[in-house]
């Protein structure tokens, strides 16, 4: 049966896996809530909520929603704007495209989509949220 902790599992793994040029975008991934973070870019993964419906005597349809926020540092002693903006720009990029073209992670779940993109790009100091993605999986799972 795929759960939520599955579908977490497997959203964090495409996370995790995420690169640009053959260098991993991420330096962490957490899913659980965290702000204190020690190396950038980091992204967060949280359930959000979840609905579900009987589909047929024998199956019950389950939608899972997660809330994926992506991190970067912006100091004077770390990045820059133009570079935290060229960063974090490829990370949003690949995680768009990590999930095109994986409609179904690996056949886990019956299809995975992101429904909603916030970006936040302006100058700031100190760390921030950059990114947060809305994603949906749903999943077809025995009622017996």
């Amino acid at each position: 049966m795929t759960t939520l902790k599955t579908i977490r599992d497997l959203i964090k793994t495409k996370v995790e896996g995420l690169e640009s040029n053959d260098i991993k975008i991420f330096q962490n991934v957490f899913d659980y809530a965290v702000g204190d973070f020690t190396k950038y870019p980091s992204a967060v993964i949280l359930p959000i909520g979840a609905e579900g419906d009987i589909l047929t005597t024998g199956q019950n349809k389950r939608l899972f929603r997660f809330e994926v926020s992506m991190y970067q540092e912006q100091t004077p002693a770390g990045k820059t704007a133009q570079e935290v903006n060229t960063l974090m720009t490829t990370a949003i990029d690949e995680f768009i495209k990590a999930f095109d073209q994986d409609k179904n992670l690996n056949f886990q779940v019956d299809y995975v989509n992101v429904v909603k993109m916030a970006f936040t790009f302006r100058a700031q100091t100190g760390p921030f949220v950059f990114a947060k993605f809305q994603v949906e999986a749903q999943v077809l799972v025995q009622n017996y």
